[in-house]
């Protein structure tokens, strides 16, 4: 009897110390976001699409590809569940397909998921490609869930150029539905030996609603920066198809109108991307809202006769008045036109990566202080820093061609690819965003705020001291009650 209640007091401190350990990861775990994607670093498995070894797609994912039948673009690419090292971002494996044999492809990824109606989602994914040529990628979001790669219904992140090195792309758009869909894209623009393309470490999560913001002009350029800001994405909405009719001649002209891509207006008028290209002088894929695209020419059409105008009937000088005479006039020289040049608009922003994953997650904002650099590779055209407020910043007019956008910043390290090339078109509006975060923040287990904070451990450790006082107590109170009650 004496011995149980010697034990009593040790047993009750380590039950309350049990009870106090437990509430710690409460105060001290981070918040996460959950990755909505199965299979999203294509670690787990693989499978043959439609039964056929050329044709290796990651469990729980889809293969699509665009092919014709003649010549040597869109050829359907050889599908495999990539190890080598120089193809993998992170993990032991990654999705990859390439062609060769002097051809070209276009295709990509997809994968549906569960979402709640009427939130905002953001996709993320990883690509790099290895090509003798360009070999723009993307990807997009079909809010309403569908399995067509050439949907108008889907929202679409900027072409970029990931060749040689890995590249973060994302996108945002609000779901139109529970189910959305996630694609990657990659196409090759011209026939070339081997082209390879990878993707690995995709995630989709839920973020706040995207707000507009103030696009700041460049002080460099005279004219206004364009109202809508590339990284605030439209609510998309499904809008019917609007076809064009031909006119007398036959000729078809189409309104490029929203959610239009090049690949489903050739689909819709049943013609090939390559002719409406040849047709429009394109050099790309990239079409842009409310600009006119010829899709079929005409032929010669007979024009109604015109009504003959009656000649006027000369009238005699006056006898008084000589007729005046013309004074022979110098020919000036036909200046001669100059081919117009499009333009463009390059914007880009940074973000505080405070996890280090080259993902921008919520909580996330943009950070100040990083300074960006533009320049057409001979001569530097332009400079801004960052005030975390007023990004996207956009560099506005900018004549078609490619441009090296890179950023520096003393307190700061990289965490996604500190330089990007850009191919700027015409009407063509790009966006990049650079994570980055405080040099040897990556190295603090566990983290601490910035400014002198309070780290999250020491709040856990306090949390956990507070709980054990006053369930300590509780329990001495007791006790002693009924060690009293019980005359000990």
């Amino acid at each position: 009897m004496n011995l149980m209640k010697k034990l009593r007091l040790p047993v009750l401190g380590l039950v309350l110390a049990i009870m106090a350990l437990s509430v710690i990861p409460v105060f001290g775990a981070p918040d996460t976001q959950t990755n909505l994607l199965a299979n999203a670093g294509f670690e787990g498995g693989k499978y043959l699409h439609e039964g056929n070894p050329q044709y290796e797609a990651p469990t729980s994912w889809s293969v699509w590809w665009r092919y014709s039948a003649s010549g040597c673009e869109n050829q359907i690419p050889t599908f495999i569940l990539n190890t080598e090292g120089r193809y993998v971002h992170g993990g032991a494996q990654s999705s990859r397909y390439y062609t060769e044999g002097n051809i070209s492809h276009t295709a990509g990824l997809w994968q549906q998921a569960s979402v709640t109606d009427g939130e905002t989602y953001r996709f993320t994914a990883y690509a790099k490609t290895v090509s003798p040529t360009t070999s723009p990628v993307r990807v997009g979001i079909d809010p309403n869930g569908g399995n067509d790669p050439t949907a108008g219904s889907i929202v679409w992140s900027a072409f970029q150029t990931a060749n040689d090195a890995w590249m973060a792309l994302s996108v945002e758009a609000v779901a139109n539905g529970t189910t959305i869909t996630v694609y990657t894209y990659n196409r090759v623009d011209s026939c070339v030996s081997r082209s390879d393309t990878a993707w690995d470490d995709t995630s989709l999560v839920q973020v706040a609603a995207v707000t507009n913001t103030p696009v700041a002009t460049s002080t460099s350029a005279t004219t206004v920066a364009p109202t809508a800001v590339p990284s605030a994405t439209p609510t998309p909405t499904e809008t019917p198809f609007a076809y064009s009719t031909p006119d007398a001649t036959g000729r078809i002209v189409h309104l490029v109108g929203p959610g239009d891509t090049l690949s489903g207006i050739a689909f819709m008028y049943g013609v090939s991307m390559d002719e409406i290209k040849r047709l429009n002088n394109m050099t790309d894929d990239i079409v842009v809202l409310g600009t006119y695209l010829i899709i079929r020419e005409g032929g010669s059409a007979t024009e109604p006769p015109t009504e003959a105008t009656p000649t006027e009937e000369p009238t005699e000088a006056s006898p008084t008045e000589a007729p005046p005479t013309e004074a022979p006039t110098q020919e000036q020289p036909t200046e001669q036109p100059t081919e117009a040049v499009g333009t463009g608009t390059i914007c880009v922003m940074s973000w505080d990566d405070t996890n280090g994953n080259g993902i921008r997650e919520a909580g996330e904002e943009r950070l100040a202080g990083i300074t960006f650099t533009i320049n057409n590779g001979t001569t530097l055209l332009d400079r801004y820093t960052t005030d975390g407020i007023s990004e996207p910043y956009c560099f506005v007019e900018m004549p078609e061609g490619t441009y090296t956008i890179s950023w520096t910043g003393d307190s700061f390290e990289a965490t996604t690819p500190q330089v990007w090339t850009a191919t700027v078109t015409d009407g063509a509006i790009l966006n990049q965003e650079f994570g980055a975060r405080l040099l040897g923040s990556g190295d603090q287990t566990p983290a601490e705020e910035e400014g002198g904070g309070i780290p999250t451990w020491l709040i856990a450790v306090l949390g956990a001291l507070a709980v054990f006082v006053v369930l300590g107590g509780i329990g001495m109170l007791v006790y002693i009650l009924v060690l009293r009650k019980q005359g000990v």
